[in-house]
C-alpha cells in the first residue's frame, strides 16, 4: 500500500512539474509572437504614414466625420 502511495505521489510530481514547465514555455511563446506582432504592426503603420494619398484619405475621412456629426446635431437640434 505504501509503494502505491509513493508512485501515486512521484507521478503527481512528475505531472505537475511537466504542467509547469509548458505553462512557463508557452507563455514566454506566446508573449515573444505578440511582441513580434507589434513591432511588425508599428513597422508597417509608419511606412504606411509616409504615403502621401493615405494621408489626404485620413484627413478627408476625418472632415466627412466631422461635418457629417455637426449636421446631425444640427437637424437634431432643429
Amino acid at each position: 500500500m505504501e509503494q502505491i502511495d509513493i508512485l501515486r505521489k512521484k507521478d503527481a510530481v512528475f505531472w505537475y512539474v511537466i504542467l509547469i514547465f509548458f505553462s512557463y514555455f508557452f507563455l514566454f511563446r506566446i508573449k515573444d509572437s505578440l511582441l513580434t506582432v507589434r513591432f511588425v504592426l508599428q513597422r508597417f503603420l509608419w511606412e504606411a504614414w509616409q504615403d502621401l494619398t493615405l494621408i489626404i484619405l485620413i484627413v478627408a475621412a476625418i472632415a466627412s466625420l466631422g461635418l457629417g456629426i455637426k449636421t446631425e446635431v444640427c437637424l437634431v437640434l432643429i
